[in-house]
């Protein structure tokens, strides 16, 4: 019997709220939403699945999406999104899919849900308060006979610290010129 593979981003909404909400809760410039599917709003208590974590209320521009394969992150002051996506499928996608967004090429389906959502609150927090985000380089290279893709993303934020940070394939190089 051939049995569907549970994709690696299949989180619970407990998951969700002990791993991403709450320690997100310490950030007072965050409006924390929780919406299904169809947009309608959640509780925290919900049994309905949450879909989305929206982070700036009703503006809606800086959220995360769970699909269970694939895992979006969409950050403030950027149209382009970050996409973590669930290896054993990744060969599914084609070039145009991920054309024109940000994609991590780190192994996760290695990692537990908690590890997972550890990995997307650390980039999350390294977006708060952006102010402007851009592509400066995105440059493939050859690991092993596989092209991976590694990108060089451009933050500025409201604080004046400069500090770069590198997550797998991922440099974030913040308030640098």
């Amino acid at each position: 019997m051939n049995e569907q593979i549970k994709h690696c981003m299949e989180f619970t909404n407990e998951e969700i709220i002990k791993f991403l909400v709450n320690p997100l809760k310490k950030y007072p410039q965050l409006d924390i939403r929780l919406l299904s599917d169809n947009d309608e709003e959640l509780s925290e208590d919900t049994t309905q699945k949450i879909q989305c974590v929206v982070l700036d209320g009703d503006n809606q521009d800086f959220f995360l999406c769970f699909y269970g394969n694939i895992t979006t992150l969409y950050p403030p002051a950027k149209h382009e999104e970050f996409m973590f996506i669930d290896d054993r499928v990744k060969k599914f996608f084609t070039e145009t899919d991920l054309y024109g967004n940000i994609f991590y090429e780190g192994i996760l389906s290695d990692k537990t849900n908690k590890e997972i959502l550890e990995l997307l609150l650390r980039f999350v927090e390294i977006l708060i308060g952006s102010t402007k985000i851009e592509i400066a380089e995105a440059k493939a290279s050859d690991k092993n006979s596989n092209i991976i893709i590694n990108f060089i993303i451009k933050i500025w934020n409201e604080t004046s610290e400069k500090k770069q940070i590198t997550i797998e394939n991922i440099t974030f190089i913040i308030n640098e010129d």
